[in-house]
C-alpha cells in the first residue's frame, strides 16, 4: 500500500510532469513550460492525494470495511480442507 502511494508520487509527480512539459506542451500547445513549476505542482497535488488516500484506507481498514493485504496469509478454500 505504501509502495503504491510512492509509485503514484514518482509516476505522476515526476515522470508525468516531465512528459507533459517536454513533449505534450510543445507538440500540442505550441509552447514551452517551466519544468520546475510543473513538477512542483504535479508533486504537491499527487503527494497530498496519496496521503489522503492512505488515511482513508487506514480508516476503512480500522472500521472493518476493507481488509488490506499483507497482514495475514490468505488461503484458498481448497487449501483449508486439506
Amino acid at each position: 500500500m505504501y509502495l503504491a502511494a510512492l509509485g503514484e508520487v514518482i509516476g505522476t509527480g515526476i515522470i508525468a510532469a516531465l512528459v507533459s512539459g517536454l513533449w505534450v506542451a510543445p507538440v500540442f500547445m505550441q509552447t514551452s513550460m517551466a519544468l520546475n513549476l510543473l513538477i512542483a505542482s504535479f508533486l504537491s497535488s499527487t503527494a497530498l492525494g496519496s496521503a489522503i488516500a492512505l488515511v482513508v484506507l487506514k480508516a476503512l481498514e480500522r472500521a472493518g470495511v476493507v481488509r488490506l493485504p499483507g497482514k495475514e496469509v490468505a488461503f484458498l478454500e481448497s487449501d483449508r480442507r486439506s
